[in-house]
Order: C-alpha cells, then sequence, then structure tokens
C-alpha cells in the first residue's frame, strides 16, 4: 500500500507539472501575442491582414485612423470596403483567380490605389502585398501608405513651377520692351 501511495502521489506530481507547463505555455503564447499587436500598432503605415476569402483578420491601429473605422467594424468584414471602382467590385474574383491560377499580379509587388474612408471620402494609396502561408491555410498581408500629403506636395511643387515660368516670360518681356524702348529713343 505505501507503494500505491508513493506511485498515486507521483502521478499527482507530474500531473500537476504537465498542467503547470501547459499553462505557462498559454501565458507565454498570449505574452507573445501581446507583444506582436503591440509592435504592429506601433508601425506608421497600415496593416492589414486578410484570409483567403479576403475577410479581414486583423488590423492594426494606423488602418483605424487612416480609414476612420473601430477595429469591431473591420474585423470581419470583407477587405473591398475599403476599395473604389472596379477593385471594390472584383476584389472577390481577383482572390478567386489567384487560387485557380496561382498567377501573382499584386502579391509581392506594389501598386497605387484609390482607397475609401468610412465618410466615403477617396484618398490615392501605396499597396504591397504579401502572402503568409501557415499550415494550409494563407493569410494575405497588405501595407497602405496614404498617398494624400505626397500628392499635395508634388501639386504645389507643380504650382511653383508653372508661376516660376510664368513669372521668367514676364521678365523676359520685360526685359525686351525695355531694349526697345531704349532703341527707340535713342535710335542708332
Amino acid at each position: 500500500v505505501p507503494l500505491a501511495r508513493c506511485l498515486h502521489s507521483s502521478k499527482r506530481r507530474e500531473s500537476s507539472q504537465l498542467n503547470m507547463s501547459e499553462t505557462d505555455h498559454r501565458i507565454s503564447l498570449i505574452s507573445s501575442a501581446v507583444q506582436l499587436d503591440s509592435i504592429l500598432d506601433a508601425m506608421l503605415e497600415s496593416l492589414i491582414v486578410i484570409d483567403e476569402n479576403g475577410i479581414i483578420a486583423q488590423v492594426n491601429h494606423a488602418t483605424l485612423s487612416m480609414f476612420g473605422y473601430a477595429r469591431d467594424e473591420l474585423i470581419g468584414s470583407n477587405i473591398s470596403m475599403l476599395m473604389v471602382g472596379a477593385d471594390h467590385l472584383r476584389h472577390d474574383q481577383y482572390l478567386s483567380r489567384y487560387r485557380n491560377t496561382g498567377t501573382k499580379r499584386i502579391i509581392g509587388k506594389g501598386r497605387e490605389v484609390q482607397a475609401c474612408r468610412k465618410d466615403g471620402s477617396e484618398f490615392p494609396a501605396d499597396i504591397a502585398v504579401g502572402e503568409a502561408m501557415r499550415g494550409a491555410r494563407v493569410n494575405y498581408v497588405g501595407l497602405i501608405r496614404d498617398l494624400t500629403e505626397q500628392r499635395r506636395a508634388e501639386e504645389t511643387a507643380l504650382q511653383q513651377r508653372e508661376e516660376m515660368v510664368s513669372v521668367s516670360r514676364l521678365t523676359l518681356m520685360g526685359e525686351m520692351a525695355a531694349a526697345m524702348a531704349h532703341e527707340l529713343n535713342q535710335p542708332l
């Protein structure tokens, strides 16, 4: 009987240690997930993760600021809600074509698109998409940069360039007029 008690006690300790080990592992996973979320939220660019059907699985804080949505409004929704025009209408077809053919059109590349905020306003955005495999499941990770300020700066630079050309022409015309007046007042 003492040996049976000893074996039973030993099994309880092993079971207790196993449960503690599982608990420690779960705590470690949760801690890692919280740390990853914190890192993603510190990013200045929008990060959106979608599943193979185009359903938003994860977003960072920059995404919320850029598009004006709350996190729970985006998670579980189709990514096409953030798109306009043909991309909005055909995004699910794009995903289906990629699943069927494997031909990458945007994955691994970047391109400029028009995006749509919650208030309906559109803005130019640069998007880069990557593919992340997790077992048999695939997720797509999009990094999005709002190009609104860049476009404004480009427009301002273009306007200033045009104004300088105009001023240069006026200056040239003024110089020519002064030379003509001089010649008229003092003929050879």
